[in-house]
């Protein structure tokens, strides 16, 4: 932002500062710059004091404005003082620069934090250097004989790489363990810490580079200065607190990335960031949330721009905590700087575009009125002034003429960031319990399970009815003491039964609110009785109401949904977040999703299998959320349900195929005398093909290449046959996505349709399959193209494969046979699973979705040749549409055709998520059902 007109009251003072210097610079420098040197020292007496002082360096700062390498002096012969000299020279010259910049608008608010924290790197890791250099002792040695680093852990804001103007630093020393004499060794960093620290900190003539502050270090201020990896890693492992955790996340080690400074981040994430959703976190959040409200209330603070209210320390705690819960699932979360991490929780679906872009801007301006009061003086402050000339100094580099204009700009940036700050956090400083005698007649219920000669059950229902069930509380009474007489509710622990005692009244009144509520809370009592194995599950659901009321609704709407919930209770951790349970997907999207949760080790299969499961279910659940609770199309669902099977494919084949091309190379084969690589592509038929995946769909694949000619070989140190290779790629791929593991199965695969069935060679070459189809084929397996399509792979397949799919589809055929041939495989069907009277099998039966299939594939066959158009759409509606548009069926069938498709599909869809099989009453769908008969017989000239 650009500077307001000078104010008056402080012009004189500001021309005073220039006239002084002025015989000390350079005169077309000084001509250069004269306005905005004006604005410098209106704004910042202390930049007036450095420039009196320095008038070398502001000319240095002025001549060439970008940041300087610290040039330490030769450790052999010069001292400290020489050397402390330098350094606070060059944070005068830095300092110079950076306001000169800052106040003049020339530089953005991250442009300054960057700056700042860069010359603090350079100023602690210089002092570092240089006193090392000239320590006597001899430095202590790995076991290569290789000096032991010093690794200097940034904390807070430095670690953030967003130090303000005159903050602390807060360091913490550490160093790999060395192979030789340990004592020695701590004896060597403290001292080499302690050398540092008086550097940076000691006032001299000169003034200082930065106060220390080294409190953050392990046991504080009565902990050793300095200490080895392992002590590290066992204090946190031990002694860690939840405070520690939500420090540790800015930490970052000073100076440029170093094998020790990887390892010690390594060893620190695990800490920091836990697999599972961390809600054993929430309580000690809420406590320092709630310290930071009533802190932020007192009438002291509110001209405290970072403890006040809608201060710069609530716009920190909104990520910190977020990133301390969600950050060992969401990798993208760990980060140290604010800002990244602000797009981050963007790309994870954590805060929406509009969240971000209030929370930047408050934040920025915040920032920046506090970067400028600390210019002012070079003092650690935040607290708006109090008098009118100190107003001014502040008002106008923010832009404002205006005291007034300035306070209800931040005013409205505060309240903003304060309403954001409440939304997001939710946390009720004096939550009000509903019904408070039932409850403790409740938990006193609980509580003596066991323990009394009374009817146990009887307590509980009374308890239950009086909370508000009436439609029959004995069936859920009986669960809950099933429950809590159980050995695994003995076996929990204090904070774990503690969770336990506060979900389980929280479940009651939010299945009073429900239709059959007795019934709900049934339900719900079997997901306690699963997550009594996953207390950070019951915290979540604790702790956010809005959780537990999207569960219990989706819970009374689907059977579907609560199994997969038993199943996988780490789904429970979609129901936080309703931006991205309920947020757009695109294959775009779940690519980026599913990229921002894999591992980064590629060779960790294990975490790779586990984090493809991960996506697959929690990516399937917020799809049937958003289908049972925003009544979401079917069009979208079964696209969306595509979308996740295609990148879990895509994904998955990748996996395999870069491992065996990493231990065998590139398959190549020479055709023509021409050598050239060969590929591979995964076919998809059926729904998958089709893009009408259901919520319990297998994938119809068939894996082909293009490796033909001869010296059919991998190019790598251990070369094999082409058909081997693909075969290892397909069989790892079908590992991958088969086999059971605790977060189960990825996705059944049916290899019915590869040439042979079951019994075929796992993948075939486009040549061999292309002459199957044409001399060997079943007309099922030629109806099966209609709906087949790439869905990974290399592109040269992908073109070459749809080249042998149109030249089969588009065989003239003849009619009569072609009919004949549809009606006998229809009637083997209908043979071997005949309909059953007392109900409708929507897909299977006459009338149903496969007749109505047939109709639109044999159409297909016979009229591809003449209309080649027709076979490029896979799903069936869309080749409804085409047959219509080539006059090859009249728009009243067509329209009838789709819609029936449609209600039948969405029918199973309903069913599905009901656990239920794709069977109606036998009236339900009767005039269409009829209405597809008579259109079976017209197409198949079966018509009496």
């Amino acid at each position: 932002m650009k500077p307001a007109p000078i104010p008056d009251s402080l012009r004189e003072e500001a021309e005073s500062a220039l006239e002084e210097i002025q015989p000390n610079l350079n005169g077309e420098i000084l001509d250069a710059n004269q306005p905005a040197l004006l604005n410098l020292f209106a704004a910042s007496p202390f930049a007036a004091r450095l420039a009196r002082a320095y008038p070398d360096l502001l000319e240095s700062a002025l001549r060439d404005p970008v940041a300087k390498e610290l040039e330490l002096p030769d450790p052999e012969t010069a001292e400290d003082a020489d050397f402390a000299r330098i350094l606070r020279h060059a944070r005068a010259r830095e300092m110079l620069r950076i306001m000169f910049r800052d106040i003049n608008g020339l530089a953005e608010l991250p442009d300054t934090l960057h700056d700042l924290t860069a010359f603090a790197d350079r100023a602690v890791m210089g002092a570092a250097h240089w006193h090392r250099s000239r320590m006597k002792e001899s430095s202590p040695t790995d076991e290569n004989g290789e000096p032991v680093p010093f690794v200097v852990l940034g904390m807070g804001k430095l670690g953030g790489t967003e130090l303000n103007f005159s903050s602390d630093i807060d360091l913490i020393f550490t160093y790999p363990d060395p192979a030789s004499d340990r004592e020695e060794a701590q004896s060597y960093f403290i001292r080499l810490g302690q050398k540092t620290i008086k550097a940076l900190d000691d006032v001299t003539a000169d003034g200082f580079v930065f106060r220390v502050d080294m409190r953050l270090r392990p046991f504080g201020s009565t902990g050793s200065l300095a200490l080895p990896f392992s002590s590290m890693e066992g204090y946190y492992q031990n002694h860690g607190r939840e405070w520690e955790r939500y420090a540790l996340i800015k930490a970052r080690p000073l100076g440029a990335p170093t094998a020790a400074s990887t390892e010690l981040t390594d060893l620190l994430r695990p800490f920091i960031f836990r697999r599972s959703l961390d809600f054993h976190v929430l309580e000690e959040l809420r406590t320092m949330k709630a310290k930071m409200a009533h802190h932020a209330r007192q009438e002291t603070l509110e001209d405290d721009l970072k403890h006040g209210p809608g201060g710069i320390r609530e716009a920190e705690f909104i990520l910190q905590s977020a990133q301390l819960i969600f950050g060992g699932r969401e990798p993208v979360l760990q980060q140290t700087s604010w800002i990244r991490a602000l797009d981050a929780m963007v790309q994870c679906g954590k805060l929406t575009d509009g969240d971000k872009q209030l929370l930047f801007e408050a934040y920025s301006f915040l920032r920046t009125v506090e970067n400028r009061l600390q210019m002012v003086d070079d003092q650690q402050t935040h607290t708006l002034p109090q008098n009118e000339t100190a107003r001014d100094r502040l008002q106008f580099p923010m832009g404002y003429s205006d005291w007034q204009e300035f306070v209800d700009a931040l005013t409205m940036q505060r309240v903003s960031l304060q309403l954001e700050f409440t939304c997001l956090m939710r946390v009720e400083l004096e939550a009000e319990q509903e019904h408070p005698e039932e409850l403790k007649a409740l938990l006193h219920a609980i509580e003596t399970v066991g323990q009394q000669h009374g009817d146990d059950v009887a307590d509980l229902k009374q308890v239950f009815e009086k909370m508000g069930l009436q439609d029959g509380a004995e069936k859920p009474a009986q669960r809950l003491h099933a429950i809590v007489a159980s050995t695994a509710w003995r076996a929990q622990n204090a904070r774990a039964r503690h969770y336990a005692l506060s979900l389980i009244p929280k479940m009651i009144e939010s299945a009073c609110r429900q239709d059959a509520s007795a019934q709900v809370l049934n339900l719900l009592f079997d997901v306690l009785e699963t997550l009594l194995r996953r207390p950070d599950c019951m915290a979540l659901l604790t702790e956010n109401p809005p959780a537990l009321n999207l569960l219990t609704e989706l819970t009374s709407r689907s059977p579907w949904v609560r199994t997969q919930v038993l199943e996988s209770p780490h789904l429970i951790d979609e129901l936080l977040s309703p931006n991205s349970l309920f947020g757009e997907r695109t294959p775009e999207i779940l690519q980026k999703i599913l990229q921002l949760a894999l591992p980064d080790d590629e060779d960790d299969l294990e975490q790779q299998m586990r984090a493809l499961r991960q996506f697959r279910q929690s990516q399937t659940l917020q799809i049937a959320a958003c289908n049972l609770v925003h009544s979401k199309s079917l069009s979208d669902v079964s696209d969306e349900l595509t979308w996740v099977a295609e990148t879990v494919t895509a994904c998955a084949w990748e996996l395999a195929l870069q491992q065996q091309l990493q231990r065998h190379g590139q398959p190549h084969c020479t055709v023509d005398g021409q050598r050239r690589p060969a590929h591979c592509a995964v076919l998809a038929y059926g729904k998958f093909g089709g893009l009408e995946m259901g919520f319990n769909s297998d994938l119809d694949l068939v894996f082909v290449h293009d490796s033909d000619g001869e010296e059919q070989m991998t190019d790598g140190e251990k070369p094999v046959y082409n058909e081997y290779f693909f075969t290892r790629v397909a069989q790892r791929f079908i590992h991958i996505m088969e086999t059971m593991t605790a977060y189960g199965t990825l996705y059944e695969i049916d290899p019915r349709l590869r040439p042979g069935g079951q019994s075929g060679q796992p993948v075939c070459s486009l040549h061999y399959y292309e002459k199957y189809l044409e001399e060997k084929a079943w007309t099922w397996e030629r109806q099966a193209l209609a709906r087949a399509r790439v869905v990974t792979g290399h592109d040269a397949v992908r073109a070459a494969f749809e080249q042998v799919r149109a030249r089969v589809l588009c065989v003239p055929r003849e009619p009569d046979e072609l009919q004949q041939e549809f009606v006998d495989m229809r009637r083997r069907m209908l043979d071997a699973h005949p309909p059953q009277s007392e109900h409708f099998h929507i897909k299977g039966d006459p009338g149903g979705i496969t007749d109505l299939e047939f109709m639109v594939h044999y159409n297909v066959l016979l009229h591809a040749g003449k209309h080649p158009e027709i076979i490029e759409p896979t799903a069936t509606v869309m080749i409804l549409d085409r047959l219509a548009q080539c006059g090859l069926l009249d728009t009243e069938t067509t329209e009838f055709l789709r819609t029936c498709y449609f209600s039948y599909r969405d029918r199973i869809h309903v069913l599905n998520l009901q656990e239920l099989p794709p069977h109606s009453p036998p009236d339900e769908f009767a005039d269409e059902r009829k209405k597809i008969r008579e259109l079976w017989d017209e197409t198949f000239n079966l018509a009496t």
